[in-house]
C-alpha cells in the first residue's frame, strides 16, 4: 500500500494539533474533556491511547467558535 504524504500531513497528534492552534497540550485537553465553557466541542479521533485530529477539522472547528463568539468574548480568550 503506497502511503500518501499528502494525507499523512492532514492528520495531527495531540501535540501538533495544539502547536497548529496555539495553545498547550493541557489546555487542548481540556477542550477535549469538555472543561472549557462557552468553546465547542472539538472533533477527533481515538486510536488506542493517540489522539488523533484532521487538519480540516481544526480550521472549521476555528471558524465555528469564531462565529459564535462576539467581539469582546474573542478578547477574552
Amino acid at each position: 500500500m503506497k502511503h500518501d504524504q499528502n494525507s499523512a500531513a492532514e492528520i495531527l497528534t495531540l501535540a501538533e494539533a495544539a502547536k497548529f492552534l496555539r495553545m498547550s497540550r493541557s489546555h487542548l485537553l481540556n477542550i477535549l474533556k469538555r472543561k472549557v465553557p462557552g468553546v465547542p466541542a472539538l472533533p477527533y479521533i481515538r486510536v488506542g491511547r493517540r489522539l488523533l485530529f484532521r487538519r480540516a477539522a481544526l480550521e472549521q472547528w476555528l471558524r465555528e467558535a469564531e462565529a459564535g463568539t462576539s467581539g469582546a468574548e474573542l478578547l477574552l480568550i
